[in-house]
């Protein structure tokens, strides 16, 4: 895999609760937006928007079956709300943080 791809995965995983542009990023990386783009989708095959939001479901479900608030889940998800968190599951996994809660 392209090295510059990996150090951007690697970016967004350590950084998936902070809030950040994809400008962000691509100094990360020292590499232009408008490349970083056009590269990741090449690489990997998704989108950085699509990979995002999958580190986000992942940690999401992570942090919902050891029983955390929904709030502190939606927080570090880098989401600004609990209803973001809620949209994002429900559009992904039409399910809702208290459907994930109760897995565990």
């Amino acid at each position: 895999m392209e090295d510059r791809i990996h150090k951007a995965e690697d970016f967004l995983v350590k950084n998936i609760h902070k809030t950040f542009a994809l400008i962000d990023v691509s100094e990360a990386i020292h590499m232009s937006s408008r490349n970083l783009t056009r590269l990741f989708k090449k690489t990997t095959g998704i989108t950085i928007g699509a990979y995002i939001e999958k580190l986000r479901i992942e940690r999401a479900i992570h942090l919902l079956s050891k029983n955390h608030k929904v709030g502190y889940v939606a927080i570090q998800c880098g989401l600004k709300s609990t209803n973001q968190l809620r949209a994002l599951l429900k559009k992904h996994l039409d399910m809702l943080p208290s459907d994930l809660a109760s897995l565990s």
